[in-house]
């Protein structure tokens, strides 16, 4: 990061010295340089969001502390048949714009195979209009906003199409955002 600040900051330079002309390998190194390390900090927002859910659709009445936060959890996953003991969850809290009446819950857990069990199990709340799902990076949510109705044109198409993390599979294969773009 800090090699990315100087060479930003010789560029800076070196247009306030009057070089007109930029030097274009240095900008473009520059930028592969940012697009690296934003790659890096989104794997490890993603990592750090590892034992993370997101519960949708639980409304919300007036200002909950993490306790409440923490005990809906317990109740919403306890309607698909797993009991969460206190230390199955490291924290929960509703996120999103105080005023919105179903802010969605983030719920940290202890544990990657409690995670795992919890979306196993999360079709069991169909039609009760709440939603567990995993909680990613605003990068990989934006990339899966993308995917998702190409998923659902795919199965309406007979195919099996899933989203793995912020990638689209169909039939078994992973289908480039390229290949998706150039069919718009």
């Amino acid at each position: 990061m800090e090699d990315v600040k100087r060479m930003l900051e010789a560029l800076r330079g070196e247009m306030k010295s009057g070089f007109a002309k930029l030097n274009v390998e240095r900008v473009e190194e520059v930028e592969r340089r940012l697009g690296t390390l934003e790659d890096r900090v989104d794997y490890l927002e993603n990592q750090s969001r590892r034992n993370n859910i997101v519960i949708y659709g639980v409304p919300e009445e007036g200002r909950e502390s993490w306790e409440d936060s923490e005990d809906i959890v317990r109740r919403v996953v306890y309607q698909i048949g797993i009991e969460l003991e206190y230390r199955d969850i490291e924290r929960a809290h509703r996120v999103g714009r105080w005023g919105n009446p179903k802010r969605p819950i983030v719920c940290k857990l202890a544990h990657y195979k409690i995670k795992t069990m919890i979306l196993r199990y999360a079709k069991y709340l169909r039609g009760t209009g709440i939603g567990i799902s995993e909680y990613y990076s605003e990068r990989v949510r934006k990339e899966r906003d993308f995917l998702k109705p190409r998923m659902m044109e795919a199965r309406r198409q007979g195919h099996y199409a899933v989203l793995h993390f912020d990638k689209l599979v169909v039939d078994g294969r992973v289908v480039l955002r390229e290949e998706l773009e150039h069919r718009r």
